[in-house]
């Protein structure tokens, strides 16, 4: 069987020329995860946002923890960026409802936060 763990990330970043070489990286790596990743440019400041879908399906499973790597890689791209924020939904069988994760720590990622959650209270 297995459990639902739902997982969206949204991440804004403010594109400037120091974080060149990070942001080609990022857009190389959200070109090659079409499939689950997108890029969305905002209308004013410069500011562009990501996001990756979550994947469907259950925990455990080999989809699963596909995008599981998929997802922390796409996190650690982001948050070599300087100016970046991300926001992780986590949703699933185990919660009572949605949980925000602001991530903002370079050595914050989700496996660990959601490992140190015991779930419903």
């Amino acid at each position: 069987m297995g459990t639902l763990q739902q997982d969206f990330v949204n991440a804004v970043i403010t594109e400037y020329d120091e974080d060149k070489k990070q942001i080609d990286e990022l857009n190389k790596f959200v070109a090659e995860h079409d499939d689950i990743c997108v890029k969305l440019d905002s209308k004013a400041n410069g500011y562009v946002n990501y996001f990756m879908g979550w994947d469907g399906s259950k925990e455990g499973w080999e989809t699963s923890d596909k995008y599981d790597i998929i997802r922390e890689q796409f996190i650690k791209l982001i948050k070599a960026i300087r100016y970046s924020k991300i926001y992780h939904v986590v949703d699933g069988d185990f919660y009572d409802e949605p949980v925000l994760r602001c991530l903002t720590d370079v050595d914050d990622l989700p496996q660990q936060s959601l490992e140190s959650d015991s779930g419903k209270q």
